[in-house]
């Protein structure tokens, strides 16, 4: 997680997903970019480079450690 910087191109892995309300979305192979990381790292934010059907009220922006347990996003970076 350490290695995860502001502007880094990221890709999806299979399997890959995020919460959006109380749903889950999958992003399986889908590319973002790492536009916020807090100072602690609890929050990490990535927006996706195409549109994700709920996302539009956060700027197709993915809240990884708010909804999204920040936690996966480890795991589900190819």
């Amino acid at each position: 997680m350490n290695k995860l910087k502001e502007n880094n191109k990221v890709v999806f892995s299979d399997g890959a997903f995020c919460v959006i309300e109380n749903y889950s979305v999958d992003i399986s192979g889908l590319n973002g970019t790492i536009v916020y990381i807090s100072n602690d790292k609890s929050e990490i934010h990535v927006e996706m480079e195409k549109e994700i059907k709920g996302l539009s009220d956060w700027d197709n922006i993915i809240h990884f450690g708010i909804g999204t347990p920040i936690e996966v996003l480890h795991e589900l970076i190819k």
